[in-house]
């Protein structure tokens, strides 16, 4: 091995120590968000094939490393990972049982490592370009499907939360990185192929290039972009003096948690929960829950029995031929009594007084 060699598999090295101990940051950040929590995966994976590059080009396979297909395993997991966390910062939810198919190609190449391990290099079915050439088109695939949806769902975002404009800039960033990164990749295997040395160099140093900008955008700007290291709020409530929240981010929970409550109605259904709230806006139930706390001054159970009130006061209003009972079953009452006392709750009146004056009560989840 040549010492330009040695020298390019070093700074590979030091970038994927680099790269893991970004990861481990953002992991184990008190504040990070499940968005965040994705990406301190994916960098950190992203860093794990790195470190298996340098072992390729060192020790190659043996009978506890099986090599590229070790490699190509990992970066399986990267499309995936990319698409979940773009729509985890865009809003949308990202429950792993509602994308378990997204993960089927990672599986497939773990079952190859795992044939390894068992029985040895003969027992893998494919050869290492037939691994690498999927791979690499599956998570051009990802990078262009995460941009469609940034570029779709951006101005959507920034209308709610002006401040991560920036941070989605460069989430765009990071994504045309991740794409010119697969191209990179792809350069490097027609260089193996055609043996050209001088190509096999190249596309080495761009690779480590393009791994530092990943880096970069990721750590310094990105972790600051969605406030994965939120400053306190003035004078938090003793219930939350051990956790901290930007004014920003409840800002955005709060328009979020009203937007979704008025167009999706998931109060109507009589069984909701808080984390079901919490993973359709991608953020923490703790969050939520102190955000409704604090700017509402409600508990979530009386939140979401409010929102009942209103959309079953429009019902008493609308339409005097449905029952009182009815209307609480079609608000997301379980019960009449339970409806009955909720409804006196917020507007000093029965359903039935309400209906009968014509309405005069408001809300409190409007406030």
């Amino acid at each position: 091995m040549t010492p330009l060699m040695q020298l390019i598999l070093w700074i590979c090295l030091v970038a994927a120590g680099q790269g893991i101990l970004i990861g481990i940051v953002i992991l184990r950040g008190r504040q990070s968000q499940p968005a965040g929590r994705l990406l301190g995966w994916l960098i950190t994976g992203f860093a794990l094939a790195m470190a298996s590059f340098v072992l390729n080009m060192t020790i190659r396979s043996t009978t506890w490393y099986p090599g590229p297909v070790l490699t190509w395993a990992i970066a399986a997991f990267f499309g995936p990972l990319l698409l979940m966390f773009v729509r985890g910062i865009t809003g949308f939810s990202f429950r792993l049982p509602f994308h378990y198919w997204h993960f089927i190609p990672a599986l497939f190449y773990i079952a190859e490592v795992l044939m390894y391990w068992i029985g040895g290099k003969q027992m893998i079915l494919l050869t290492n370009l037939q691994m690498a050439l999927p791979a690499n088109f599956i998570l051009l695939g990802y990078v262009i499907t995460a941009l469609l949806h940034l570029k779709y769902y951006t101005g959507k975002v920034v209308q709610f939360n002006p401040q991560q404009n920036n941070a989605l800039v460069n989430t765009r960033k990071l994504l045309i990185f991740f794409g010119l990164y697969a191209f990179s990749l792809l350069a490097f295997l027609i260089c193996v192929i055609v043996k050209s040395t001088a190509g096999i160099y190249i596309t080495i140093l761009i690779k480590v290039l393009l791994t530092l900008a990943i880096y970069y955008l990721s750590y310094a700007k990105l972790r600051i972009g969605y406030q994965l290291a939120v400053r306190e709020d003035v004078l938090p409530k003793e219930k939350y003096k051990t956790t901290t929240l930007s004014i920003e981010t409840a800002d955005y929970i709060l328009k979020r948690l009203k937007r979704v409550m008025q167009e999706e109605k998931l109060f109507l259904s009589p069984s909701l929960k808080l984390k079901e709230v919490a993973d359709k806006l991608g953020t923490s139930t703790h969050h939520l829950s102190r955000v409704i706390n604090e700017r509402l001054a409600l508990s979530f159970p009386d939140y979401i029995n409010c929102c009942r009130v209103e959309a079953a006061q429009q019902l008493l209003l609308s339409d005097h031929t449905i029952t009182i009972e009815a209307i609480g079953q079609r608000s997301g009452f379980r019960n009449k009594t339970s409806f009955n006392n909720a409804f006196r709750k917020f507007t000093q009146q029965t359903p039935s007084q309400f209906r009968a004056a014509g309405g005069q009560q408001a809300s409190h989840a409007d406030q």
